[in-house]
């Protein structure tokens, strides 16, 4: 109905109120009847005028009030005075178009009479109202091959605004999001005005595209639009011809294969729909000797005619050629049959039965006969039927026949063997025959007689003597000539003979009594009767007498105590205990009664045997006190006490508890309370555990104690929030206090039989526990009892448990840290929540502080083994790991491994418990640069192996033939001494540092510093493929979760860095590992799915940036399919040296496998343990190390997702950039093993790649049949019997009920999972699809409300998040906040470190800055001078304010120590060392030696100083003495006699001879003085040239020559020259002196 009829309706009810008005007369008259207004709907701007209504009084009252009759939800309202009405809400037309308000005029000022009036309120539209899609999902078809313009579907849309307003809902209809044809054209349109849907292409090919999306746009005339998804499915016809998986086929079958047998069958594929095959034979099939038949789709061959492969008139291969039609088009295919022969004699034992006898004492490997047997196939094999042989005591010579003895024999076991020695041909198949060995033994003396049965006489108490009269005989394994007649003795050593006489009679022993016994005094007396042959051969018998009891005592009111273990909070109904009514007398219970007080819901107790049963499996926890009423026939009724304590345990009580072994005790003494008011041991034990520990007694829980050996009792215990690995510790350290206090002689804390390496003979030996929950345990002792509702057990199993491929559930959840496990076909997936990255939800690195340590499980004893680790540090020393004894507990192990960067380089020490080896690598470059490093220990047995980051520094030199590789940086090997193997551990394994607590003690002179504490982050802790959660250490100090260091590169604005995967990060620098299909540079983007059809593949041009290096490669790859055998990727080399080389990631026969070749040959790594052709999401992920590979299967953490080897010589693999093919082999353009199914997410070296078009550079060039999307239609045309409808398992279905569901009686009713209540603790129960989810209450948390909760009282401070754990809790922290309760200032969050340097937080508000390279300070605000030590010679750099300092060691001395002092050693014996110089430089020293001595050193004696010649006279050494030679007027020995006439001559030639020299001289010397002068002025230009130039360190090194020696200036520059504090100055190198002048010409030096 429109508006308008709306008004119509409303005039007619205004005439009708106007006549009623008129009859009541003087009231008030409105101007007019009916007010009609209209206002523009959704208006906020209220109060909105409407309309003004006016009445007036016949009577002439001017006094009018006016009102509204109904105020339309109070939408309206009118002034009293004026009648002005508004709108004061803003309305809605598409709710209510029309408004009626009655407005009332009433006089006398709104006390008298009232007049009425109609006022129409209409609603204007506005286009507030997009249009929509009412109908969804819109789906359609169109037949394939359709012309042009067929129709599809319409998609209509709806407008709620008003049509004839402003084309505010006319609708016109666009696609906006085609599908396009040949990627360029689109394939449909539309009619925008009836949204009806048509084809533009005439090729639709629904073998190519099944289904098409299109997105429709609907926009109304004011631009408001919605859209909807069109889903067109393309209809089949049959225009395809069915196909043959092989144009080939190959099949053998034997001669005497039956009539109508199965021989081969061959498969058709045929990409319609609804096809049914008929298969064919062409020919080739002579004598119609085979058939084929349609069974399913797949053509199965049968023999129709007998085979015969001799006769000559049969061929021995058909060729036949078969052919499949969809009944319209064809196929055609080969199939090769070759018949073989069979072999069909047996060989023919002659004779064919041997029989020998021997004496039954015959030794080992005595030849007791030798068999024969022929055949025409020639030589046959000797073997004995293990059943005729079951305890393995003959061999038999495989062939020569000969039968020998391997084991003792004995007669009276077994006096006849009788042996079937089978005698097997060569032929195919095989044929055996059987001959009989029957081997007789013949006896020897070498049983003595024994009692003829196991007499167990009873004498009743307080009988009388010799009433009581029995007799013994005796028997003898051996024949009758070895045997009777018997004597017998009996041995008085115990005084027997005080209460029993005794005769023999014949060959018996007559015996009576000779006292009266008292059971209660003595219950058992044990006779000792030696009983000898005929030949004296004899041996002991013990005849044990009881005494009967009678019910001569009275029994006494008891106290029973039962604990009760409730596993998971259920257990079966079962019997719990006992009564405990104490009586002396044993057999009392058979007259008593047993009346239970009052009723209980719970418990029962049986009244003939006073056994107590839980009946309840859910009964709760809690302590339960009832009485029992004990009566018999002889004496009165005791009330005995029963008190019952049930305790819930979850799995980590279980799964991570503590054990120990206690010697000369068993389970019941272990339990059983002594005396009343006594405590048992159990209560002695776990009293001074709550003491150490200082809790109450009632948080421990020892739930289970069973025996392990003669009085050997292993205790089993949890205490909430302490883990195994710490209780360990609290035992090892108070084991004297347990000792002492408790008489407990521990012997073994932390069970593991592995401890002895005998156990498994030097093999690997794995701890293995095990849980039962269908069987319970009990022990009872006395008063005492111990109910488990499980079983528990530790063995010790002689192989590498982490190495074994074993099927894990989901129960127990192997998901850690609150992760939820989503069970599969064949295991198990975790989905984790943020930050936990693990493959079972560990988190994997954790910081520690440099005094610190965490605790962690030890690492298990396998004989080859891998452990890894990774850290990242600044600091040069510092404990990784330590596993070994922590005390001098003499039971412990003396077994250890520790790992420690010493120096900035990694060390290793490892004792299997025979002797030490010491590993170091000093060729490695430093580890300690704030970069993550990994180490990696190979043990295989005694040979260990220690590699840092993967070898990367190695250098590798290959040639077709040959590979070599120098490890000398990266590699140290080494064999640990002594006849160990297994490295045997059961303490803590302690990461970054140890406990240095007194009572810890640890190996000493291990060769690594143990109280070198860790500084720095430590992540990836692996052994064996397990990886170690960082984040729950038994126990820690100064340590916490994550790298806080290098995490905070991890978050951009306080968002994750990663938004879908994981941050890899140190202290400057971060990037993304993406989690499995997803990409981008922050992990953002979903990679799309391709779905590879047959005969398809993608081919690569890859990009040069994704860094690919020969030795090493990293392939990541997610698939899906239910083929069985496919290739995914074959990676190839440019050019191999013996043919290509090759990496190939198959499915063969289900599982995954590598295929590589590096150019020494096939080399094959299998992941056989898991099937992945299940229909299900996959990733692999393939890394190798030089030629070390490791293969990862949906992240890996067990023998069933991963695997490594190293099996090749060779090394590298240099890539084929073009090489690469993705879903099969491509040869020659020739495809073969292709993959069928869907593939994703393909990575090189953590790059994604894409399958189509360019990414990044790398091109994908997809062929035909690859197309995006992976889809499964395959419930699309089934009909299941109702009520079951088909479930789609991609591309297989099943006719089931609906997940939740299961059927009955025809129906299919929902699962309830709430129905057993499986909350605890009051926690509401909600019901989900497959499982159900309980919504704890504040007190509680767990999968069942089972624990109580540690953040109910709100610990974590500034706002941390607080999240409950098994440990009690933990606090996420907001940022700027650390520590356990978030209470501590991050510093580091200010970024206080500068210049690059990485922060690491120390407590509250302080930290510590890693400094960068070059810098220094508490900030790294500061240059560091030294960072590149200019010191040399050894000396030491002190950093100084603007410059550094060097100490020089003894013998060097200078600015940097670069000058040699050669006196430092004080070469001058006897006198004073100078050093000399040349330009500069010390050349080395001279002596100044004391009056008297001389020589090079000062050590000669001179005796010509002081100059005994006197005079003037020149002294000369001669051999130990002096020669003076005179001057010219002196003569004499010592030149003190005067020579007058010579001194006078002399004087005259002197004087004349010296004129004649010194005058020429002198003019040479003025004249050199002034060239000299001239050659400095010259030579001072070109240095200040040098040293002046502009770009000093540019200028090369400039020459010149002088005196013929070569010498260079290099210009030198120091300082910083954008400040303008630059230095220049310049060097002068001496070639032929080796001497170096420095002038640095800014400072004047």
């Amino acid at each position: 109905m429109s508006d308008r009829r709306h008004i119509h309706t409303y005039l007619l009810l205004s005439v009708v109120l106007s006549a009623i008005l008129i009859v009541r007369g003087a009231a008030p008259e409105f101007d007019k009847d009916l007010y009609l207004s209209s206002i523009t709907e959704e208006d906020e701007n209220v109060p909105v005028y409407v309309t003004t209504v006016g009445a007036s009084d016949p009577d002439g009252d001017t006094d009018i009030w006016y009102s509204l009759q109904n105020t339309s939800q109070h939408y309206f309202s009118i002034d009293p005075i004026t009648g002005a009405i508004e709108a004061i809400k803003p309305l809605d037309r598409e709710t209510t178009p029309v408004y009626h308000l009655v407005a009332i005029a009433t006089d006398d000022g709104g006390q008298g009479e009232s007049g009425y009036t109609d006022v129409i309120v209409e609603l204007l539209d506005i286009n507030d109202n997009s249009p929509l899609f009412p109908y969804e999902p819109y789906i359609g078809s169109v037949i394939e091959h359709s012309p042009t313009g067929t129709s599809v579907m319409r998609v209509l849309a709806e407008d709620l605004d008003d049509i004839n307003t402003d084309r505010n809902a006319r609708i016109e209809y666009t696609i906006i999001e085609n599908a396009l044809w040949n990627g360029t054209d689109a394939i449909f349109e539309i009619n925008s005005a009836t949204s009806e849907i048509s084809i533009l292409v005439s090729d639709l090919d629904r073998e190519e595209v099944e289904i098409y999306e299109i997105v429709v746009e609907a926009r109304d005339g004011g631009s408001q639009s919605a859209t909807a998804t069109a889903t067109v499915v393309i209809q089949d016809i049959n225009d395809m011809a069915p196909k043959f998986s092989h144009t080939s086929y190959f099949t053998t079958v034997n001669e005497d294969a039956e009539v109508a047998s199965t021989v081969y069958s061959v498969t058709a594929t045929d990409r319609d729909t609804d096809f049914i095959l008929t298969y064919y034979i062409v020919g080739g099939n002579e004598n119609d000797t085979f058939d084929i038949e349609n069974n399913n789709n797949v053509g199965v061959v049968t023999l129709m005619r007998e085979l015969d492969y001799e006769d000559p008139y049969q061929p021995r291969r058909y060729n036949l050629q078969l052919g499949v039609s969809d009944g319209i088009q064809t196929d055609i295919s080969t199939l090769l049959i070759v018949i073989e022969d069979i072999n069909e004699l047996s060989p023919v034992f002659s004779p064919d039965t041997y029989a020998v006898n021997f004496p039954e004492n015959v030794t080992i490997g005595t030849e007791l006969g030798t068999v024969t047997a022929t055949d025409d196939n020639g030589d046959v094999m000797y073997s004995i039927d293990p059943i005729s042989d079951p305890l393995g005591q003959f061999e038999v010579d495989q062939h020569t026949g000969t039968v020998t003895t391997a084991a003792e024999l004995d007669r009276e076991y077994t006096s006849i063997h009788t042996l079937y020695i089978v005698a097997t041909d060569q032929g195919k198949p095989t044929l055996s025959s059987t001959a009989e060995f029957i081997v007789t033994l013949e006896d020897v003396n070498d049983n003595a007689p024994m009692f003829a049965e196991d007499y167990r006489p009873i004498l009743i108490e307080n009988s009388l003597p010799q009433q009581d009269v029995f007799v013994v005989s005796a028997i003898d394994a051996d024949t009758a000539v070895n045997g009777p007649p018997y004597t017998y003795t009996v041995d008085n050593s115990n005084n027997i003979d005080d209460y029993f006489d005794y005769r023999q009679v014949n060959n018996t022993l007559e015996i009576n009594t000779t006292s009266v016994f008292d059971r209660e005094e003595q219950a058992y007396y044990y006779m000792h009767i030696i009983i000898a042959d005929v030949h004296g051969l004899s041996d002991t018998s013990t005849l044990t007498i009881e005494i009967g009891d009678l019910n001569d005592n009275a029994h006494v009111a008891g106290v029973t105590q039962i604990t009760v273990y409730q596993y998971r909070g259920r257990g079966a109904s079962r019997v719990i205990g006992s009564v405990f009514a104490p009586d002396p007398d044993d057999y009392a219970n058979d007259d008593k009664m047993y009346i239970f007080n009052g009723t209980s819901d719970y418990f029962k107790v049986d009244n003939t045997t006073g056994t107590i049963t839980i009946t309840d499996e859910r009964t709760p926890e809690g302590s339960y006190q009832y009485q029992v009423a004990v009566e018999d026939n002889e004496h009165d009724t005791q009330i005995c006490d029963v008190i019952i304590d049930v305790i819930y345990i979850f799995d980590d009580a279980v799964y991570d508890s503590a054990s120990l072994r206690l010697n000369d005790i068993t389970p019941e003494e272990f339990i059983m309370i002594p005396q009343p008011g006594t405590n048992s041991p159990l209560q002695n034990f776990t009293d001074i555990l709550a003491d150490i520990l200082s809790i109450d007694v009632i948080h421990i829980n020892v739930f289970s104690v069973v025996l392990s050996g003669v009085r050997l009792t292993d205790v089993r215990y949890n205490i909430r929030g302490y883990r195994p690995e710490a209780l360990d510790a609290i035992i090892v350290t108070n084991i004297d206090r347990f000792k002492d206090e408790a008489n407990l002689d521990i012997t073994l804390v932390n069970i593991n039989d592995c401890m002895d390496e005998t156990e498994c003979e030097g093999g690997s030996c794995s701890n293995v526990f095990r849980v039962d929950d269908s069987q319970d345990a009990l022990v009872e002792s006395g008063s005492a009892s111990l109910s488990v509702s499980i079983t528990t057990s530790t063995t010790a199993e002689c192989l590498c448990q982490s190495k074994i491929c074993k099927k894990t559930t989901c129960d127990p959840n192997p998901c850690r840290n609150g992760g939820q496990c989503i069970a599969t076909e064949y295991s198990y997936r975790c989905n984790c929540p943020s930050g936990y990255t693990g493959p079972q939800c560990q988190d994997i690195s954790r910081s520690f502080f440099g005094d610190g340590y965490a605790w962690y499980s030890a690492l298990q004893s396998c004989r080859e083994s891998h452990t890894s680790i990774e850290f990242l540090t600044s600091e040069d020393n510092g404990l990784l790991m330590y596993n070994g004894p922590m005390s001098s507990y003499s039971v412990l192990q003396p077994d250890y491994i520790a790992v420690g960067l010493v120096n900035g380089l990694i060390q290793l020490s490892i004792d299997l418990g025979s002797g030490m080896v010491h590993m170091e690598i000093p060729e490695s470059p430093r580890l300690d640069d704030g970069k993550w490093h990994r180490v990696d220990i190979y043990r295989n047995g005694k040979d260990v192996e220690l590699m840092v980051d993967h070898c990367a520094t190695s250098v590798i030199t290959e040639f077709p033939t040959l590979s070599s590789e120098d490890t000398s940086s990266c590699l140290a090997t080494s064999t640990v001494p002594g006849d160990s193997e297994l490295l045997n551990l059961n303490t803590a394994l302690q990461i970054g540092g140890v406990s240095q607590e007194p009572a810890f003690s640890y190996p000493p002179d291990i060769g690594i510093d143990l109280t070198d504490r860790f500084h720095g982050c430590i992540r990836n802790v692996n052994q064996d493929g397990e990886v170690y959660d960082l984040g729950n250490p038994a126990q820690e100090v100064n340590s916490v979760p994550g790298c806080v260091a290098a995490d905070v590169n991890c978050f951009d604005n306080e968002e994750p860095l990663c938004i879908n995967g994981t941050c890899m990060a140190d202290f400057n620098t971060a990037y993304c590992i993406c989690d499995s299909g997803y990409y981008g540079d922050r992990c953002s983007i979903l990679a799309p799915e391709y779905d590879f059809a047959d005969d398809s593949y993608v081919t690569y041009s890859l990009n040069g940036n994704l860094s690919l290096v020969d030795r090493a490669s990293d392939y990541q790859i997610m698939f899906r399919t239910r083929d069985a055998n496919g290739m995914i990727w074959r990676i190839s080399s440019e050019e191999g040296r013996d043919g290509l080389e090759y990496i190939i990631i198959a499915l063969i026969n289900g599982t995954i496998q590598v295929h590589y070749d590096l150019g020494d040959g096939l080399q094959i790594i299998a992941l056989d343990g898991m099937t992945v052709n299940n229909g299900v999401w996959h990733t692999v992920h393939v890394l190798r190390q030089r030629n070390h590979f490791l293969v990862l299967l949906d992240d890996g953490g067990d023998a069933c997702h991963q695997t490594e080897y190293a099996g090749a010589v060779f090394r590298e693999l240099k890539v084929d950039t073009e090489s690469l093919v993705i879903g099969g082999n491509l040869d020659s353009g020739t495809l073969s093993h292709n993959f069928n199914g869907c593939l994703s997410d393909a990575r090189i070296n953590n790059v994604y790649i894409g399958f189509d078009g360019d990414i990044d550079g790398t091109i994908a060039i997809p062929s035909d049949g690859v197309t995006e999307g992976c889809y499964s239609y395959v419930c699309q045309d089934v009909e299941c019997q109702d009520p079951l409808e088909c479930q789609d398992m991609w591309r297989e279905y099943e006719c089931a009920c609906n997940l939740g569901e299961y059927e009955s009686d025809g129906q299919c009713i929902e699962i309830d999972e709430c129905a057993d209540a499986p909350c605890l603790n009051d926690g509401n129960c909600q019901d989900g699809t497959t499982s159900f989810t309980c919504n704890c209450n504040d007190q509680y948390w767990g999968h069942i409300c089972q624990y109580e909760s540690a953040c109910a009282t709100d610990p974590c401070e500034n706002n941390g998040e607080c999240e409950d754990i098994l440990s009690g809790f933990k606090c996420q922290c907001k940022p700027g906040y650390i520590g356990d309760t978030c209470n501590m200032y991050n510093k580091c969050y200010d970024e206080p470190c500068e210049n690059g340097g990485s922060c690491t937080p120390i407590g509250d508000s302080d930290y510590v800055c890693d400094c960068e390279f070059g810098y220094t300070g508490n900030e790294c605000e500061e240059t560091d001078e030294c960072a590149v030590n200019p010191c040399i010679n050894g000396g030491t750099c002190v950093d100084g304010e603007d410059s550094y300092t060097c100490e020089c060691p003894g013998g060097f001395f200078g600015d940097e120590c670069r000058l040699t002092d050669f006196c430092y050693s004080e070469p001058c014996i006897n006198g004073n060392c100078t050093l000399v110089y040349g330009l500069f430089i010390p050349t080395g020293y001279e002596c100044n030696c004391e009056i008297g001595w001389l020589g090079e050193t000062c050590s000669e004696k001179d005796y010509c100083n002081p100059n005994p010649c006197k005079n003037d006279g020149l002294c000369e050494m001669v051999d130990e003495g002096f020669s003076c030679t005179c001057d010219w007027s002196w003569e004499g020995d010592t030149c003190e006699d005067y020579d007058n006439i010579t001194a006078r001559i002399t004087v005259g030639v002197t004087l004349i001879g010296a004129f004649c020299v010194i005058v020429p001289l002198i003019i040479a010397l003025l004249c050199a003085r002034k060239y000299e002068k001239k050659q400095r002025k010259r030579n001072s230009h070109k240095l200040s040239d040098i040293a002046g130039s502009e770009d000093g360190n540019a200028v090369q090194s400039q020459m010149y020559k002088q005196n013929n020696d070569y010498s260079e200036i290099y210009p030198t520059q120091s300082g910083n020259e954008e400040n303008g504090t630059a230095n220049k100055g310049f060097v002068v190198y001496d070639n032929a002196e080796g001497l170096e002048l420095k002038d640095n010409s800014d400072s004047g030096e």
